[in-house]
């Protein structure tokens, strides 16, 4: 049966990585993660100690949106502080959790996983349906609907009910790497552990986002022959 997974972008799964190498796409765009620092891997898992580990996929046409533009991005992670001294950056692309021109998942102070969109100063959008408890994986996702003008927070699948209005102005697209576990600008950094990311030039309906999430989870693919190997 298909899934909402064969219609990405991107698609990275720990389950499926060969163990050495870069991190590679699934979907044969050539978005690979290129590793930096020395993150740790066990099973299907990577760890990031929050001092210099990080993920990152170069700038690509592929990662930006415009306004105009339906995206999903969907991760399966966990941190180790779920209320850091200051707001940190976890998934997106961007330069920090509220530059302009970006997307982004990332953690508050106050203990709020937060997705966001912004287009210009003072117009990002945010959403937060719960909070993470420390250690404890969950799926995130951020769902952009250019036509409802609406980003959606959704952690393990459901949706927070309670989508945030956009009035950005200009678009979302960027100069900057793709980045797991820091920001753009690669100086602060998350202790986090990232499972999968996926990413979509659509915005998932609720059943797509409950079903790429549980298909996510499990492993999608697996047992199918579908390890790739970095053999660059």
């Amino acid at each position: 049966m298909a899934s909402p997974l064969d219609r990405c972008v991107l698609r990275l799964q720990g389950i499926n990585y060969s163990g050495s190498g870069n991190w590679l796409d699934e979907m044969g765009n050539g978005l690979d993660a290129v590793i930096s620092g020395a993150p740790t891997f066990s099973v299907d898992t990577w760890t990031f100690d929050g001092v210099d580990d990080y993920l990152s996929i170069p700038d690509n046409a592929l990662l930006d949106f415009a306004l105009t533009d339906d995206f999903t991005l969907m991760a399966i992670m966990s941190i180790t502080d779920a209320t850091p001294g200051s707001n940190f950056m976890m998934i997106g692309k961007g330069n920090t959790n509220n530059a302009v021109n970006s997307y982004t998942m990332y953690q508050t102070t106050g203990g709020g996983t937060f997705v966001r969109c912004a287009g210009d100063a003072g117009s990002a959008l945010d959403a937060s349906p719960t909070n993470m408890t420390d250690g404890v994986e969950i799926g995130c996702a951020l769902v952009y609907d250019a036509t409802a003008d609406t980003i959606e927070a959704f952690h393990n699948g459901t949706g927070s009910g309670s989508a945030g209005a956009d009035t950005s102005t200009v678009t979302f697209a960027n100069s900057f790497d793709f980045t797991i576990a820091t920001r753009g600008a690669k100086n602060a950094f998350a202790a986090m552990t990232v499972r999968a990311v996926a990413l979509w030039d659509e915005a998932l309906s609720d059943a797509d986002a409950l079903t790429a999430y549980t298909d996510l989870d499990a492993g999608y693919g697996v047992g199918g022959g579908l390890m790739l190997l970095d053999v660059g």
